[in-house]
């Protein structure tokens, strides 16, 4: 089951993760979601006897409905007649992948939805010839340039190659490592230490994530007004 997450619902999430909000929008919308969920199960025959909001271990303070239910007679048999369920969540930050999860003995038939059609097979895999794309230095920075222009955050903006950045002595990012170090100040700056305080500065900070995705590449912050490029392993 796939759901788009609601704007406020998002942020959120994202700032759960950095430990600047609890999880209340996040537990109420998931709530609904597994409630609206479990009434169609009932009308396939699933008898519920008890439901309750319990943690998934997965993050503090998140938590997920609960679901005891007894199978319908011939379904039922004499070791598995009743069965606790949950409605497990999905990591995706955009779109939110949820359904339902057996704690035993998995029931498929009873869980399929009968509006969906059947998946169609498999089509045959098709041999896919990788094509290795070298990330440089310059060709980064060319990406990142195009990026800033875009979104009208380019200004007081540098680069600086692993050796060029080592030469200054700075104490945090860089090293051999590295593709290249930026430093930046005003709008960039905005972006990436303040992006919560707004929708705009949020979908900016997102879509710097995405082109370094497409880059092959991540980073992580020196200090406020830095941060280091990295080739994935």
């Amino acid at each position: 089951m796939k759901v788009e997450m609601p704007k406020e619902v998002k942020r959120e999430r994202k700032l759960i993760g950095m430990g600047c909000a609890g999880p209340d929008k996040y537990n109420e919308w998931h709530e609904k979601l597994a409630k609206e969920s479990l009434e169609s199960l009932k009308l396939k025959g699933l008898m519920v006897h008890k439901t309750w909001m319990a943690s998934d271990g997965w993050m503090d303070g998140v938590n997920f409905l609960h679901v005891l239910v007894e199978l319908p007679a011939l379904k039922r048999t004499r070791e598995e007649s009743v069965l606790k369920i949950k409605f497990s969540s999905g990591q995706s930050w955009y779109i939110h992948r949820c359904g339902w999860v057996l704690a035993s003995i998995d029931y498929p038939e009873l869980f399929e939805d009968p509006k969906s059609p059947p998946p169609p097979p498999p089509e045959p895999k098709k041999p896919v010839k990788m094509v290795e794309v070298k990330i440089t230095f310059r060709s980064a920075k060319k990406s990142i340039n195009a990026f800033l222009k875009k979104h009208g955050v380019q200004g007081d903006v540098g680069f600086y190659t692993p050796k060029a950045w080592k030469d200054r002595n700075e104490p945090y990012g860089g090293g051999k490592e590295s593709v290249l170090v930026m430093t930046f100040e005003g709008p960039f700056y905005a972006v990436m230490n303040t992006f919560f305080e707004s929708e705009h500065l949020t979908a900016i900070y997102n879509a710097f994530d995405e082109l370094m995705e497409s880059l092959g590449c991540w980073y992580e912050l020196g200090n406020a007004w830095n941060l280091t490029l990295y080739k994935k392993d």
